[in-house]
């Protein structure tokens, strides 16, 4: 299947790539700067394959700037980001932006919306290409982003809701309220998110940010069990292997489970006030969704301790830091989400660091689909 997907994505990009070659205002330009396909082709995958080392080793540095003074070779450097990692990306999306500067800076309007509108090539490409077209001719921009308000690309996505946002700030009333509704629901970033949800309150209209969001609001959560020396995050607990049992041994004695629910528009739970403010220690926290359907997904997640995350029984995510940052979306792992019932079970492991600043054992916890749009589901608090 995933050969299958690879075949239509480089069908579809090698039939923008030759309609460009053949567009009446660059196919003059590039004639004089056609390259050597096979080549550019090699230098890219050499680009590719360095990326995460640093300092790139000095074969591929050359290729790099092969890559870049090459502009008839950018669509080809489109096609190899699909599916490159965020380093890869970065040092293809240089290249392409040092090679197509001169057609950007040339005064020509590059007309790649074919490319830009284009959902079955890769986001990051069809990003890349519609922020080349913006550059040259400012003025497509609104209609390119009329049509991505429900876009799969989130770049994308944020700019469309971005020029939306805009028109609601110079809107009225009635109109600005309608504009702000439309921005809260088409918005999967977190921050565009709460500005739409600030400005429909301010309109006296509320708005369920944590729902829009897909944060998980009814817990149960038990413990503390030992983490003294930071032992704790590899030792499994008996949670880790079923949460049917009531009561466990615990750090200091027996512990029990106990339901809270957050009223937090981002969904935090503070394990200092459910369970008390410890040190060296692990808590689980459980959840139950009901989801509509079976559905690929992700979990997004944000803590300061140390923590692991299973799904249905399933480990897919592990992290043993602590303190270093809480950033919404902090961690996000992938899944596939049953019909009806799932299970997510998160450990969080707090350490002995004895600064203000360490003393924080919370989470937040939020469920979506594979771009960051906040999952359909219900929640109940596990029984």
């Amino acid at each position: 299947m995933k050969r299958k997907q690879n075949s239509i994505v480089e069908s579809a990009v090698n039939r923008h790539f030759h309609r460009l070659l053949a567009g009446t205002l660059v196919a003059g330009w590039l004639a004089a700067v056609a390259p050597a396909w096979g080549d550019i082709a090699a230098d890219i995958e050499l680009v590719k394959n360095a990326a995460a080392q640093s300092p790139m080793p000095a074969n591929a540095q050359a290729a790099w700037k092969r890559v870049a003074g090459q502009p008839g070779g950018a669509l080809l450097v489109l096609k190899a980001m699909d599916g490159a990692g965020p380093l890869e990306t970065n040092a293809l999306r240089m290249a392409f932006d040092a090679a197509t500067e001169p057609m950007a800076d040339s005064g020509a309007i590059l007309d790649l919306r074919e490319v830009v509108l284009d959902r079955s090539l890769c986001s990051k490409a069809r990003t890349t290409v519609f922020e080349l077209m913006v550059r040259s001719a400012p003025q497509v921009r609104g209609e390119l982003v009329a049509a991505m308000l429900d876009d799969p690309a989130p770049e994308l996505r944020y700019a469309a809701v971005a020029d939306l946002l805009e028109r609601a700030d110079m809107a009225d009333g009635e109109a600005a309220l309608t504009l702000y509704r439309q921005a809260f629901a088409a918005a999967i970033d977190v921050e565009q998110k709460q500005r739409c949800a600030n400005e429909l309150e301010d309109l006296g209209e509320a708005a369920d940010l944590a729902s829009s969001l897909g944060y998980v609001l009814a817990w149960r959560v038990v413990g503390p069990f030992n983490n003294v020396d930071g032992v704790g995050f590899a030792q499994a607990y008996p949670p880790e292997d079923s949460t049917d049992a009531a009561s466990y041994d615990g750090k200091d004695g027996t512990v029990s489970w106990v339901s809270t629910a957050s009223d937090d528009d981002l969904g935090l739970v503070d394990l200092t006030k459910v369970l008390g403010p410890f040190k060296g220690a692990v808590a689980y926290a459980e959840a139950v969704i009901e989801s509509p359907a079976a559905a690929d997904a992700q979990v997004r997640y944000t803590t300061r301790n140390g923590s692991k995350l299973w799904v249905n029984g399933e480990l897919i995510n592990a992290a043993n830091v602590y303190h270093s940052g809480h950033s919404i979306d902090q961690y996000v792992a992938s899944c596939r989400l049953r019909k009806g019932e799932n299970r997510i079970l998160l450990k969080l492991c707090q350490n002995e660091q004895t600064e203000p600043w360490a003393q924080s054992w919370e989470f937040q916890c939020r469920v979506t689909d594979p771009i960051g749009a906040g999952a359909q589901f219900t929640g109940a608090t596990p029984k």
